[in-house]
């Protein structure tokens, strides 16, 4: 009796033990199969870029397949709720930007990206550029003040319905005191063809969208957001040097998860995604597209994020524009 009561306490045991390490090995195997990880903009776009470099090193250290999948449209507003609705394993993430945060205040049925989506990382902030085709005859902001005040609702700018290029035009057209009009496409990307023909001549793109065709000749950048030159095209004037330091806006972007992800998940996504951004091949990388590298924990950029989120709602208000 006294035999068959230990092997009963010793198999139950046992059991309770295997019960116990089963979450432990399961978080030890992440990943064990593919992750997505949702782009809510066009291929080509600066945050695309920045996921592909981000999104590659993690494929590598993971030796698992970390595929980006480019959802664009409705201002980021698609790729967001496929990511919101997506099942909360750490098997599908996001990389969103702070439009997000205008979309919010402008657009119905939006996902509120501080309580609908999970902080994973910060990856950093991507000034903006201004430019036009080397046809068109101005060669700072200022000229394309003048250029609109002889022409005015004559000159566009290409745009997305409630995000940064938007509101940089909005910007524009308020302190030139001018009369601009938007062109909205699905992504900034997607109105290249019609800026280099000059039928909508004011381009504002995240800096890598539009970096080679700057180098290339076909774009003349006017000026770019940041607190410095960037060092990716140095004889390029600030929006603060070229008298226009409303307009400095960057593209701030997140590592996002649907709500529900495990923690042990997040912790190790940070973790992860913060060991490559500090590769030295990443940096280089990265650096070349003109991004300021950020690093945090998922709860400091949680606060971030809500920060962001409360600075546009002034500015929304002040811009004007009503929610569509």
């Amino acid at each position: 009796m006294h035999k068959t009561l230990m092997l009963r306490l010793s198999v139950g045991v046992a059991l309770m033990a295997a019960c116990f390490a089963l979450p432990a090995a399961a978080q030890q195997a992440y990943p064990s199969r593919p992750i997505t990880v949702i782009v809510p903009y066009g291929p080509g776009t600066g945050i695309d870029l920045i996921a592909r470099i981000l999104t590659q090193k993690l494929a590598e250290d993971y030796k698992q397949g970390v595929v980006v999948k480019n959802l664009p449209g409705a201002s980021g507003n698609i790729g967001a709720e496929a990511a919101a609705i997506a099942a909360p394993d750490g098997y599908t993430i996001a990389v969103i930007a702070n439009s997000h945060f205008i979309n919010q205040y402008l657009g119905k049925n939006v996902r509120d990206a501080t309580k609908d989506l999970m902080p994973i990382a910060p990856v950093g902030t991507l000034p903006y550029l201004f430019g036009v085709p080397v046809s068109f005859p101005a060669k700072t902001i200022q000229d394309v003040v003048n250029l609109a005040k002889a022409k005015p609702g004559e000159i566009n700018f290409a745009g997305l319905p409630g995000a940064v290029p938007h509101f940089l035009g909005v910007m524009l057209q308020t302190a030139g005191n001018i009369d601009i009009r938007m062109v909205s496409y699905k992504s900034t990307t997607d109105a290249i063809s019609d800026v280099m023909s000059a039928r909508v001549p004011l381009w504002f793109t995240t800096l890598p969208s539009a970096v080679s065709f700057v180098n290339t000749g076909r774009i003349r950048a006017l000026a770019v957001s940041g607190s410095r030159r960037s060092p990716v095209l140095p004889n390029v004037p600030t929006m603060t040097e070229s008298g226009f330091p409303q307009m400095d806006i960057g593209s701030s972007t997140y590592v996002v998860a649907p709500v529900g992800t495990p923690a042990a998940i997040i912790n190790k996504l940070n973790a992860d995604i913060t060991r490559a951004m500090g590769n030295a091949e990443v940096i280089e990388k990265l650096h070349g597209q003109g991004l300021d590298i950020t690093t945090s924990t998922p709860a400091e950029l949680g606060e971030a994020m809500r920060t962001e989120l409360a600075k546009w709602g002034p500015i929304v208000k002040a811009s004007g524009l009503k929610p569509e």
